[in-house]
């Protein structure tokens, strides 16, 4: 749903808004004040977009590296 999305706007107990992602740049907290998020929307839309990055070990291969571990656990 959100994959090829500019933003996506949650509330902070969303599973969005993670510290670790906080910190990394990929999402941030604008507050409770609803006069923020009109100038973080502009911003956004303008392609002033914060420096970010992954966090570490976030991708695709999460399953694979669990089974891995597994296997090794159980042999």
């Amino acid at each position: 749903m959100v994959k090829h999305a500019k933003g996506v706007i949650t509330d902070p107990s969303d599973i969005t808004a993670r510290p670790e992602t906080v910190e990394l740049g990929t999402n941030e907290l604008l507050g409770t004040d609803p006069a923020h998020l009109g100038p973080a929307v502009d911003c956004l839309f303008a392609g002033q977009r914060k420096q970010c990055s992954a966090p570490p070990l976030w991708d695709i291969q999460t399953g694979a590296r669990i089974v891995a571990h597994l296997e090794r656990l159980l042999t």
